[in-house]
């Protein structure tokens, strides 16, 4: 069987690649009060394949501990045949929390000094509602506002039933 959750430390590219692509984006993140770090000296500089390697095995035990089926009750709510994966990057530039809905990829920040677990959530929900949000072309505020209803009903319940069995 697949495994439905995969972490994966960035390489040094890999943060470049990050920082290009945030760098035009810095007064949207402030503007919308988003937390978010970028390099202080050059990448290569800063880069401590150590450091991510330590942080990503505490984020997999943790969801490992906390995930309660998470990914399960997403795939059903949202209808998505199986195998259903997501892939979990650790990065330390850019926001505290962000996603890819081309890859279903979330990636979080191993500078965020809130839980990891519920960055992983969270942006596991936006890649889910992305192609609603864009159909719609929804403002940020409410994109954000879906998501956080969404991660507050999956909370409270403990399972959802396949509707294709």
């Amino acid at each position: 069987m697949k495994k439905n959750i995969i972490f994966v430390s960035n390489t040094a590219e890999e943060e470049q690649s990050i920082v290009d692509r945030f760098h035009d984006s810095v007064d949207f993140f402030k503007r919308h009060q988003i937390r978010f770090n970028m390099p202080r000296r050059a990448i290569l500089e800063e880069y401590d394949s150590s450091l991510y390697e330590a942080y990503r095995a505490v984020a997999e035990a943790d969801w490992a501990n906390r995930s309660e089926n998470f990914i399960e009750k997403l795939r059903l709510f949202f209808q998505r045949p199986e195998p259903f994966q997501f892939i979990v990057r650790i990065t330390q530039y850019g926001p505290f929390g962000f996603y890819d809905f081309k890859d279903q990829s979330v990636t979080i920040n191993r500078h965020a000094n809130i839980d990891a677990f519920r960055i992983i959530q969270h942006e596991m929900i936006h890649v889910m509602v992305e192609p609603y949000i864009l159909a719609q072309k929804l403002k940020h505020s409410q994109k954000e506002f879906i998501v956080e209803s969404l991660g507050t009903m999956f909370a409270s319940i403990d399972s959802i039933s396949d509707p294709g069995k």
